[in-house]
């Protein structure tokens, strides 16, 4: 890869760290919005995945515009392609938080108190591995990416157990089925947050791996 293209690659890496930590940031105030059924932080994370969605989507074209416009750089793996699944992760992990977050501001009152208890495990392992994912964007560390996958088998059983505690009960009243359904699609989102981060810290490893090999 030439000098001026790596460049180029580094830079939008970059952007995609920035991006992802605002994103990190999100995710995390949906969590933390699920788990007290704050309605008001919910309407504000909103309103910012709003606006790290059209950010995704403007870093997706440009990395686009390199596969199309640097021939270069097509035939380099390490490059644009790896970028575009960042992207798509962070993306992914906006549009799960945002749907977490319209859950909660729209049924937060029918919620509260049951969320707590039953789903706390969850978003407490989730917003670990987002925290960690995030990180590892900018600096990444092997073994650390090795952790995360360790817990993501933990987020399954997790995930798991929390849907069957939703419907433990043999004689549920109307009431009762409508809230577990609706904890059950908020820790579907939950869950789908923490298996995209731990794609992430995949990938994260993987591109700067392959953009350091390309600069050598």
């Amino acid at each position: 890869m030439t000098t001026a293209i790596l460049r180029i690659h580094c830079d939008l890496h970059q952007q995609v760290v920035d991006l992802a930590s605002t994103v990190e940031d999100i995710s995390l105030g949906a969590l933390q919005a699920l788990g007290s059924t704050d309605q008001d932080a919910a309407y504000r994370v909103i309103l910012s995945a709003s606006a790290a969605t059209a950010r995704c989507i403007e870093l997706e074209d440009q990395a686009v515009t390199m596969l199309t416009q640097r021939p270069l750089l097509c035939q380099d793996p390490g490059a644009p392609k790896l970028i575009l699944e960042l992207i798509s992760d962070v993306r992914s992990i906006c549009n799960h938080a945002t749907a977490i977050a319209d859950i909660v501001f729209l049924d937060a009152p029918a919620l509260n108190p049951t969320v707590a208890p039953v789903i706390q495990p969850i978003i407490q392992k989730v917003r670990w591995l987002v925290r960690c994912s995030a990180g590892l964007l900018a600096r990444p560390d092997t073994l650390e990416a090795e952790r995360i996958e360790e817990e993501h088998e933990a987020l399954a059983s997790l995930y798991q157990a929390a849907q069957k505690d939703l419907f433990a009960a043999e004689a549920m009243e109307v009431e009762q089925r409508k809230i577990a359904a609706t904890l059950l699609w908020a820790i579907y989102h939950v869950e789908r947050i923490g298996d995209r981060a731990v794609r992430l810290a995949r990938n994260a490893v993987t591109v700067t791996t392959e953009a350091v090999n390309a600069s050598a």
